[in-house]
């Protein structure tokens, strides 16, 4: 497929606030990841687990949001709009670990968990 776009650009809105999203973005949707087994006889088969889905990428530090306010805040909503027409959506979520901007070059990383997220792959 010559000349589609699949990659480049994306937008980000956290509970209806969009923001300066900078750097490269990375989603899981996944609910459960798969560990294989293996015996001294061959392979036994795979262990499934539980793991939190998540968004994590940079965003530019303009001035206008607290890093406090957004660390302390619940997540009810995060969208992150591809270039490729794919939408991702984030639920009930929370900012996770530390967020520390980097006054040298004014961004900060963000990552964000949910309880689920949904892909919507483009038409």
């Amino acid at each position: 497929m010559a000349g589609q776009r699949i990659g480049g650009t994306l937008f980000l809105m956290i509970n209806g606030i969009q923001y300066p999203a900078r750097g490269s973005w990375e989603y899981t949707p996944n609910l459960s990841a798969r560990t294989g087994v293996a015996g001294q006889d061959g392979v036994h088969g795979y262990i499934e687990r539980p793991v939190v889905p998540s968004m994590k990428g940079e965003v530019s530090d303009f001035g206008g949001i607290s890093i406090q306010s957004l660390q302390q805040s619940q997540v009810s909503v995060a969208t992150l709009s591809l270039a490729n027409g794919k939408v991702v959506i984030g639920y009930d979520g929370w900012v996770k670990g530390l967020v520390s901007s980097s006054t040298e070059e004014g961004k900060y990383a963000l990552e964000l968990e949910f309880t689920r997220v949904i892909e919507q792959p483009s038409s």
